[in-house]
């Protein structure tokens, strides 16, 4: 169930998200906009970015152009808050891959999570 608290006028949100989740997500954030989109985009990052801790223990690594991990530690889930702002990104973003009918099935538990918040 996700937690949520009023912080400077917006609504904190906590979700858990696992490996496959964050990484979804991240590709879901636009890679440009105005200012005001790229700020919420670049605080969301920190809190979705992988420390250095976390690519040792799921021996995260680069292959074929493309994220592998150990699958009996992708599950492990990490606690992330993203504000009604922030949400509002993401959401653009699965509401633009909607449209085009481009949503993926790999990407239905983590829409499911994010629509839990709203």
């Amino acid at each position: 169930m996700p937690i949520i608290c009023l912080i400077n006028n917006y609504t904190l949100m906590t979700v858990n998200l696992n490996l496959k989740d964050r990484l979804t997500m991240i590709e879901l954030l636009p890679k440009q906009g105005d200012i005001i989109t790229m700020m919420l985009v670049k605080n969301l990052l920190s809190r979705l970015d992988f420390s250095s801790e976390e690519i040792k223990e799921f021996e995260l690594r680069v292959e074929e152009d493309s994220i592998r991990w150990n699958p009996e530690k992708g599950d492990a889930e990490k606690a992330v808050e993203i504000s009604d702002a922030e949400l509002k990104v993401v959401m653009d973003g699965i509401d633009a891959l909607d449209k085009e009918k481009k949503i993926p099935i790999s990407m239905i538990d983590l829409i499911s999570k994010l629509k839990a918040l709203k």
